[in-house]
Order: structure tokens, then sequence, then C-alpha cells
């Protein structure tokens, strides 16, 4: 695990870090896979409800060098609600929200999603949160978009209402 991005599932459960060694998720192994190969597993995992994730835990000492780190299991809950519309008031700070992932992405193709929320902004206003993925925005589908063409075209929305469709991840309660 090279980041836990601060607004994902990963970092509400808590459990995994910067560091740790996955070993399978789903039951399978990913001993030996290729990166590649390995975020495709990821992937996959993100249309079940849940994804059980076996780790090996770093520790300081162990650093790099491939020590014995104790494993554990994680269930990672994966419960989505349905598409919501959001309205947002853009102004002439934007919408006040920044996007990661999309088509060609450094992590593959993967959903746009909110990873960040400014203070004060129409976002925060209007409910957004990080982490919700922007299906639409103006009834336009952001589904193979890249990062930087969805960023421009909700750039060149005129200020006033813009309606959004996300789908909101949420932790499943238990």
């Amino acid at each position: 695990v090279h980041k836990v991005f601060p607004c994902g599932l990963a970092a509400q459960e808590g459990t995994i870090q910067k560091g740790d060694e996955v070993l399978s998720i789903n039951g399978l192994t990913l001993r030996g896979a290729k990166h590649v190969d390995a975020t495709a597993v990821l992937r996959q995992a993100r249309n079940q409800n849940l994804a059980v994730v076996v780790i090996c835990k770093r520790t300081d000492e162990e650093g790099k060098g491939g020590g014995n780190g104790r494993r554990e299991e994680v269930s990672v809950p994966r419960e989505q609600e349905a598409p919501m519309s959001i309205d947002v008031e853009k102004g002439a700070g934007g919408i006040g929200f920044s996007l990661e992932g999309g088509r060609g992405s450094i992590q593959g193709d993967r959903p746009l999603v909110i990873n960040r929320i400014f203070k004060g902004g129409a976002a925060e206003q209007s409910g957004l949160r990080c982490g919700d993925e922007l299906l639409q925005v103006m009834g336009v589908s952001l589904h193979d978009m890249t990062r930087f063409e969805a960023w421009n075209m909700i750039k060149a929305l005129p200020e006033g209402s813009v309606t959004l469709v996300i789908r909101r991840a949420q932790v499943a309660k238990e």
C-alpha cells in the first residue's frame, strides 16, 4: 500500500495503512502479481458489497526488508446508495471540489470521485462529500471521461445552478 486516500473507504475503515502488504482480495492471491494485475483485482472488488482483504502489517523495524509482519483479514464494506441528483450553485469561485480517477488515471480507468471539498464552497454547502462518485453533470455522463475532460467541462459551465448526479459509497452499519 503506497497511499491510503483520506476520503476513501480504507481510511474510513482504519485498518489498512501505508506500507502494509496486500496478500489477497476476496480469495485471489496477489503474491507475485504485477501492479497492473493487482489493481485490476482491486477494481473488481469495488463492484461487490463486501471485500475481504488480507494484509500483512509492517512495523517500522521491518521496513522494506520483508520481515514477518502479522497477517490480518479486513472486511471493507461496500454499500452504495442509488444515484441521486444534487443542485450546486456555481459562483465565481467555481463549484468547490477536486476530482480524482477517470479514464486513463494513474490508478487505471476508475470512476471520477470527489477527493477534496473546499471549505465554504458551493460543494460543501450543498452536502457533497469526499468519496462521492460523480456520474453526470447537467445531464452529460462522465462515464468515459478523463479527469481533465470532466474538469474542463465543469469549468466551462456558466455561473448559476448546476445539477450533478452522484453515487454515494457508504460503509455498511453493523
